[in-house]
């Protein structure tokens, strides 16, 4: 799954050629500061819309597993039409960011990353991620911060609840 179309998500692409690819259909339509000449020849991904009443604090979403335990939900603002992807386990949801920030600290202090196409979405969308992470034991794993690991292994929360 892709969050986004920018060319650091999608240079891996190349080692992929046999994996069906998953794209937010509206982020496929309408990329923003992609470089679609660095997409393999091959590159036709599957798209996906999102259904209302999915998920809390989202509203949207499109349900990858039967179990709608993981969910593309929309993030806009880094992108226009930004996805992340929520894991939900029996003990802590996982929220697999892209770029809605940077870093994991961003959110907490409501500082947005450089590159955003919309700041009032990436404000709608730090509100939401917070919201949710009030409510479920989240944790947060924006694709540039170098500490997603170390969190994703220690289990620490977005919020300590």
């Amino acid at each position: 799954m892709l969050t986004h179309l920018h060319g650091d998500h999608t240079d891996g692409l190349k080692f992929f050629p046999e994996n069906e690819i998953i794209v937010n259909e509206a982020e496929y339509k309408k990329p923003y500061g992609n470089l679609s000449t660095t997409y393999p020849e091959w590159f036709s991904p599957t798209l996906v819309n999102f259904s209302k009443d999915r998920i809390d604090y989202f509203d949207h979403a499109y349900p990858v597993t039967k179990s709608e335990d993981v969910l593309l939900v929309p993030t806009p603002g880094h992108t226009y039409h930004h996805c992340s992807v929520l894991l939900k386990t029996d003990n802590e949801h996982i929220l697999f960011a892209g770029d809605t920030s940077y870093k994991h600290q961003q959110i907490l202090d409501n500082e947005f990353g450089g590159s955003n196409i919309d700041f009032g979405q990436s404000q709608k969308t730090y509100d939401n991620i917070l919201g949710y992470g009030r409510k479920y034991p989240l944790i947060y794993l924006p694709s540039h911060d170098e500490n997603s690991a170390n969190r994703l292994t220690g289990k620490e929360y977005l919020i300590n609840n």
